[in-house]
């Protein structure tokens, strides 16, 4: 069966007004906007201080500025001529292998790039011993080479070899 619907007598209702519709568009539209920086912002990465596991002594920056102190006063004192190159190297050297002994409590008084290679083995932080291991290769020239024969030595300076030891406090366990 078909039927049919007469529309002839039908005509067209006029609203009150657009308010409703212009609301209900301004509401979309915000709520738009708000999820677009919600999104931008939670997508963005989090901070490596928040997520990295708190060890040692030495943990805030309070603490790691303590160290660059020790960095910068022999630095310093090396400039003003009360520390020679050989004693600032090995002051720095020194410091280093503190500040890594701090943060792993290994002592590494005495261990060589080997002994201190062999420490991934055996900690979960390979990162800062990888950082540690760098700072005394990239020291030991300056410490230990006869600086007429040896140019890596020789185009070492103070300054340089502190700026190695301070990139190790600044990024380990980041």
């Amino acid at each position: 069966m078909i039927s049919a619907i007469d529309v002839s007598h039908l005509s067209v209702v006029q609203t009150g007004s657009a308010g409703p519709l212009i609301l209900a568009l301004i509401v979309s539209l915000s709520l738009g906007a708000f999820l677009l920086c919600a999104a931008v912002f939670l997508s963005r990465p989090r901070s490596a201080h928040g997520s990295a596991p708190v060890r040692g002594a030495h943990r805030g920056s309070s603490q790691r500025d303590a160290w660059r102190a020790r960095v910068e006063t022999v630095v310093d004192r090396n400039a003003e001529g009360g520390l020679t190159d050989d004693e600032s190297y090995a002051a720095l050297a020194r410091i280093a292998r503190e500040f890594a002994e701090e943060n792993t409590g290994s002592s590494m008084t005495s261990r060589t790039l080997s002994d201190i290679a062999q420490l991934r083995t055996k900690t979960s932080d390979t990162a800062g011993i990888d950082l540690l291991r760098h700072t005394i290769a990239a020291l030991y020239p300056a410490e230990f080479s006869d600086r007429s024969h040896d140019r890596t030595a020789r185009e070492t300076t103070v300054r340089r070899a502190g700026d190695w030891v301070l990139t190790l406090v600044d990024r380990w366990h980041r």
